[in-house]
């Protein structure tokens, strides 16, 4: 795990900076660099759609290890994924696991290779911890331990995350995990077509926010006038 004045040097030294896919997100959040570990938590199909997009745009840059935990049915699709990558026209692999319980997830980060990924996005890291009791929710600390190192090797790591069970304001995951986190950012519905993106943790910006539309997240009028993607296989 990054010190604040390490990630700041590396911060503004990385040699280039990756892309959330969204302009205003990224003038709210700054560079993402190597060694970040960035949060978006809100309601989940909000963060779906921002994910699909990410996972995306940093496929431009090179390979990405894509983390899906789950504890029930959950619709994430990848084929989105990948048509998301082909409009960007981008070349990298997405190498996907899915994870079940949290010894799952434990296991799979703990197996994470910075050698062969530079880029780690984890959705929904902290869904078993809904099912822990409190006494129990010590088991969440080695995937916190895991997220750390592969922070302290210089991969960028972003996170999805839901609402905590204990306040809809909070992160799931607890207060050891929100200390691990460099940028935070909640994603709020508003209306029925509209996204806050409130920047609640940043190490050198204060609390701001930006709207988002909906249809921007998933990408919608981008492909008005693109070809069929049957045309693209």
């Amino acid at each position: 795990m990054l010190s604040i004045p390490d990630f700041l040097a590396r911060y503004a030294a990385d040699g280039y900076c990756y892309s959330t896919g969204l302009e205003e997100l990224d003038e709210l959040i700054g560079c993402i660099s190597g060694g970040s570990v960035i949060e978006f938590y809100g309601d989940l199909d909000v963060l779906v759609s921002l994910s699909y997009r990410l996972v995306a745009k940093w496929s431009c840059y090179g390979n990405v290890a894509l983390l899906v935990a789950q504890s029930s049915p959950l619709l994430y699709d990848f084929y989105e994924i990948k048509k998301r990558a082909l409009l960007e026209n981008c070349q990298g692999s997405v190498t996907v696991s899915r994870s079940f319980r949290i010894e799952d997830t434990t296991q799979l980060l703990s197996e994470a290779n910075t050698g062969m990924s530079r880029s780690y996005v984890l959705f929904d890291p902290f869904v078993h911890a809904v099912e822990l009791p409190p006494k129990e929710r010590w088991r969440l600390s080695p995937v916190v331990r895991h997220i750390r190192r592969l922070s302290g090797h210089g991969a960028r790591v972003a996170i999805f995350n839901r609402y905590s069970v204990f306040s809809r304001s909070q992160p799931e995951g607890g207060s050891l995990y929100r200390h691990s986190v460099h940028v935070s950012v909640m994603l709020e519905k508003v209306g029925k077509r509209g996204v806050k993106a409130l920047l609640v943790k940043h190490p050198s910006r204060g609390s701001t926010s930006v709207f988002l539309s909906i249809d921007e997240i998933e990408g919608r009028a981008e492909w008005v006038g693109q070809a069929l993607l049957s045309e693209w296989l």
